[in-house]
């Protein structure tokens, strides 16, 4: 049998004698069993996370009666339009995601610079993607930014140095490409310092050297330097790759 408690909080709630001498139980609300709305609700606590709940894919739930701790997926949109699923929980908690394509998370430092010149020219539209393209043992691609040009899908891939130079890593990033090729993208890759390009010949991989003084590495992040290098690549992007047919 159940009976009515008043908690210090203030908040009264129905329970069983039982479960809370035997299991010590407490306020509903205030551990989050239930929601209470102005109290432990996700508009409440985190307005502006609840400002990015989806209007629509959430049906018939709301911010308003969504326990702001919740783990239970929902859908999110950003001020610039961009959707995704993640558990109410891993957005509030401390550290907690925000929009991925946005924040950039897992992003280098200078895949989000060149992220950030690509989409000034209206290329680079998604960051850190995972394309359902197979290669080696892989259910997936995962790439650092796509984007289109003329109705064509572009794949970018930024080869810093310390990681691409080994020739495993070489064996590696041709079998990527071919693979992202023969699935019908258009494949750019910014090779870091003295990289080279790889041994790949085809029309549709567009392969550029992202240089720097030898004397500061730090050159690598100039505006200056990005700006030329991004200039190279929409260059040969122009000059090499024919027009999409209408």
């Amino acid at each position: 049998m159940k009976y009515w408690w008043l908690g210090p909080c203030g908040h009264e709630w129905p329970a069983s004698t039982d479960s809370r001498t035997r299991y010590g139980t407490g306020c509903i609300y205030c551990h989050g069993q239930v929601v209470l709305s102005g109290f432990n609700d996700l508009q409440t606590l985190h307005p502006r996370i609840a400002a990015e709940w989806h209007p629509t894919r959430n049906a018939p739930h709301t911010p308003e009666k969504t326990y702001a701790g919740s783990s239970f997926m929902r859908w999110w949109q950003c001020r610039q339009g961009h959707e995704w699923d993640c558990p109410v929980s891993g957005r509030t908690r401390d550290g907690g995601s925000n929009c991925p394509n946005c924040s950039l998370a897992g992003t280098s430092k200078l895949e989000a610079l060149f992220f950030e010149a690509f989409r000034n020219k209206g290329l680079a539209t998604q960051a850190n993607v995972r394309l359902p393209v197979r290669w080696r043992n892989n259910r997936f691609s995962r790439v650092d930014f796509v984007g289109a040009d003329d109705g064509r899908n572009i794949v970018f891939e930024y080869d810093g140095s310390f990681y691409h130079h080994r020739k495993e890593a070489v064996s590696r990033d041709m079998d990527k490409s071919q693979a992202l090729l023969k699935a019908g993208f258009l494949v750019v890759r910014i090779r870091e310092g003295d990289l080279g390009p790889l041994d790949i010949r085809d029309e549709r991989l567009v392969q550029v050297a992202h240089s720097a003084d030898a004397r500061s590495g730090y050159d690598f992040y100039r505006p200056e330097r990005i700006t030329a290098t991004v200039d190279t690549v929409m260059a040969e992007l122009n000059r090499r790759l024919v027009p999409a047919a209408a």
